[in-house]
């Protein structure tokens, strides 16, 4: 049985297990996907009813994964809770969720290119991205307790995670990316995994979004025109979890500090199907 350390002291366990706001997940609930649909997530039934028949291009898949969490109060740190996973375990994850929402669509008659396109594509060869980033958050104001953490994102093999600093570049080249791989759009799929009571995963978030609509502009003389191409919908939100799930899954493992990992994924991944399977509802509800 694969065990993978937990970061926590004794007197760290006195701290809080995760932000609130979510539910805790119970899967006889999502039995009726229509009435967990309405609870649980946002779709847009037109957009997606209108991408039926058409090609898109998976251009970011990211999976974000909390590994520290400090409550601050009046600048002094009262408590801190952790938890480590691996690389090799956050890309995993990552490489499954691509696959799960791909299928989603596949199903759906919507063409997904292969990763392999994307990646042999020379404009997203330039961008040079990194396939791995810290992250830093705080929420709290001043005088007030406040929450800090700290995490890490990791994109799917092969493919890199978009940056805020970066952010700007990869959109203006967005469109000249769809064009050149024959697709009608884009998505980008990102997920958040926070921390638990006793280091159970608790899902956060889980966004599909779509650029797409291609427009294009010519400017300069007759047969030595330059052709600019821009999306006409930009970051349009297909699926979103409007609601954290808590898994309530027993997750320690036997060795003090420990987590049973094949637990820990169980839980993870019920979870992440099951809301992939209420977007492949909302998918049937919008096709026309």
């Amino acid at each position: 049985m694969n065990r993978l350390a937990i970061g926590m002291a004794l007197l760290l366990l006195a701290g809080p297990s995760f932000a609130g706001g979510a539910d805790k997940f119970k899967a006889e609930e999502f039995g009726d996907k229509a009435k967990a649909a309405k609870k649980y997530v946002g779709a847009n039934a037109k957009k997606i009813g209108d991408l039926k028949g058409k090609k898109l291009i998976v251009l970011e898949c990211v999976g974000e994964f909390m590994q520290e969490r400090k409550t601050i109060d009046a600048g002094w740190t009262t408590s801190t809770s952790t938890i480590s996973l691996n690389d090799e375990y956050y890309v995993r994850t990552t490489d499954r969720v691509y696959e799960i929402v791909k299928k989603v669509f596949e199903d759906n008659g919507v063409t997904v290119a292969a990763r392999e396109e994307l990646l042999n594509n020379p404009t997203y060869q330039e961008l040079d991205l990194k396939s791995e980033k810290g992250t830093k958050g705080y929420k709290g104001g001043i005088g007030k307790q406040g929450k800090e953490t700290k995490g890490v994102k990791v994109s799917a093999t092969g493919m890199g995670v978009f940056t805020t600093f970066g952010m700007f570049g990869v959109l203006k080249r967005l469109p000249e990316i769809i064009h050149q791989t024959g697709s009608d759009g884009s998505i980008r799929i990102a997920y958040y995994v926070d921390k638990g009571k006793n280091g159970a995963p608790v899902l956060t978030k889980f966004t599909v979004t779509y650029d797409g609509d291609l427009l294009e502009q010519k400017a300069g003389f007759k047969g030595r025109e330059k052709i600019t191409y821009y999306t006409k919908t930009q970051n349009a939100n297909l699926f979103s979890l409007k609601k954290g799930l808590a898994s309530q899954v027993e997750v320690r493992g036997e060795e003090r500090g420990s987590i049973n990992m094949e637990a820990y994924d169980a839980a993870l991944m019920e979870m992440i199907q099951t809301v992939a399977g209420i977007f492949n509802a909302s998918l049937q509800s919008g096709k026309k």
